[in-house]
């Protein structure tokens, strides 16, 4: 019999990550995909992107294939202005307590 649990809203929450880490996760997932959107839009080969964003070609094929173990949320956020993006971050209260 399967069980249905409501999400966290994170998917890295909910996979079992820590809280601050999935946090952090999360917030790497969207700057990438705001990335992948550039890359598509722009019809960039993977070394294109790289030489644009400032990363090497293999870290590049890294992110594109969602690992995000090797980089900073900093070093993904300059990539982000280097494609002339901006990044918004909104602060909010904890609907429950964190720890």
């Amino acid at each position: 019999m399967m069980t249905l649990v409501k999400s966290t809203g994170n998917v890295f929450e909910d996979l079992g990550f820590e809280k601050h880490e999935a946090a952090v996760l999360q917030a790497k997932a969207k700057v990438m995909i705001a990335l992948e959107k550039y890359i598509k839009a722009n019809s960039l080969t993977q070394a294109q992107a790289a030489e644009l964003l400032g990363v090497p070609r293999p870290r590049m094929n890294r992110l594109l294939k969602r690992d995000f173990s090797k980089i900073t949320l900093d070093k993904m956020t300059e990539m982000l202005y280097r494609a002339g993006l901006t990044m918004e971050v909104k602060i909010k209260r904890q609907t429950r307590r964190a720890i």
